[in-house]
């Protein structure tokens, strides 16, 4: 370039030619750190033909193995009632992120919601549109937030998923959920081998009264922490105990074989949490060395059962009689109790008189917070006789007795205490405190 008034040309930056790179690895040779992550984020890498540059082409990423598309149409309130039920088994913490996920199953009309932390697991499904079947993995918190704020809609719930996100559109809501792996999910412990049927109401009602005497919370030994179920042909009982409490409820069931005997050892806490997901109906129980399943129609839950060599032989103990027998009403003490135990802070014990025809309850110190005191009629049979509680001990019991009259059987003082259902199905021993 000629000057031009005494200046110098202009400096061109030439563009410099490359060759193109020819062979069959030419993508691969091309695709920069830079390239490589926006192609984990979403894209590929487009193999170019010879002599072009290599391009990145958005949105053409290959869903992942095992994770496939569902659409599926639901009734919002019972899609959150069934993600509810599945989110109990879902872990706060773990160090397997992938268990905090919830898998869903479209298939045949049928919605499946999957969960497991590794010591429980449920497997529950419900009606569904299915208009396209697969699978998804889903964050079991955020879905199951998402879907306890729509269930008072009165619009179908749609959820799209693909391996990457699914979208829930309900009404005018629309939320999207980060997918994850559904490929790397565990799969879910088999349902143990049947061993017979009890309604649902009567499974309930027996964990919620021998839970009471467990100590699931730093137990001092392993058999503190769970409930123990005893088969012996058509009887099935439930126990639990710990150093100062035990309790035994004889509930009716149809045994698989009419000579069956088993024992079992279940954590009290995942029991008492898994029968809740049975509201009616019958329940199928099945026990191997290693789990206890739970069965209805529609869902299986599974749990983990505790190595437990040895446990406390209860029956004896339960099954003695007392030369001492009170019959009271079981409401009538029950609230008399609670009322006198608001006025034992500092003191931590309720005292009982029983007499001929009465139990006098009272604690509490006017020097302290004040005192309380209250009388409930009862039949005695026996000698009178003062006992002292901790509270828990006789609230306990009496809250677990569904009769409308309980039978409390004494020794001496100090002695241990039963107190049972008026149909003897339910019997609870509690240990008072040393008289003073």
């Amino acid at each position: 370039m000629a000057r031009v008034d005494g200046l110098d040309p202009p400096l061109v930056r030439r563009r410099r030619h490359r060759r193109p790179v020819r062979g069959p690895h030419l993508h691969r040779l091309r695709a920069t750190p830079r390239r490589r992550a926006r192609a984990a984020r979403g894209c590929r890498l487009a193999r170019p033909r010879e002599g072009r540059s290599l391009r990145l082409v958005q949105g053409a990423a290959r869903p992942r193995r095992g994770a496939e598309g569902v659409k599926v149409s639901v009734e919002p309130s019972l899609f959150a009632d069934l993600v509810g039920r599945a989110g109990h088994h879902v872990p706060t913490s773990t160090t397997e992120p992938i268990l905090k996920g919830l898998l869903l199953e479209a298939a045949d009309d049928t919605l499946t919601v999957s969960a497991q932390n590794r010591d429980t697991s449920l497997k529950a499904s419900m009606p569904a549109e299915v208009a396209e079947p697969g699978r998804a993995l889903l964050p079991g918190r955020v879905l199951g937030e998402a879907t306890k704020s729509l269930a008072k809609s009165r619009d179908y719930l749609q959820l799209a998923a693909t391996a990457a996100e699914s979208t829930i559109t309900c009404g005018t809501a629309v939320m999207t959920i980060r997918a994850l792996p559904a490929d790397e999910f565990p799969g879910l412990p088999r349902a143990a081998v049947a061993v017979g049927q009890i309604d649902a109401g009567d499974l309930r009602e027996a964990i919620a009264q021998v839970a009471w005497a467990c100590k699931p919370d730093k137990p001092a030994k392993p058999e503190h922490a769970v409930i123990r179920i005893d088969i012996d042909g058509d009887t099935i009982t439930w126990a639990g105990a710990d150093n100062y409490r035990m309790a035994a409820r004889v509930t009716p069931w149809g045994p698989g074989t009419p000579d069956a005997q088993m024992a079992a050892h279940v954590p009290v806490r995942e029991f008492r949490e898994a029968v809740k997901d049975f509201s009616s109906g019958p329940v199928t129980l099945g026990a191997n060395d290693n789990l206890v399943s739970l069965a209805s129609a529609d869902q299986t839950a599974t749990i983990r059962q505790y190595q437990i060599e040895e446990y406390a032989d209860y029956q004896p103990r339960l099954a003695k009689p007392l030369p001492t027998t009170v019959r009271v009403e079981t409401e009538a003490l029950l609230e008399a109790v609670k009322r006198v135990t608001l006025f034992t802070e500092g003191l931590g014990s309720i005292n009982l008189d029983i007499q001929a025809d009465c139990i006098g309850i009272h604690a509490g110190d006017i020097s302290l917070i004040g005192r309380g005191a209250d009388t409930v009629e009862a039949q005695l049979d026996g000698d009178a006789m003062q006992l002292r509680f901790q509270p828990p001990f006789i609230i306990e019991p009496l809250a677990s007795i569904h009769t409308e009259h309980t039978v409390i059987g004494l020794s001496a003082p100090g002695r241990y205490v039963i107190l049972a259902s008026t149909d003897e199905v339910f019997r609870y021993l509690a240990a008072p405190l040393k008289p003073r």
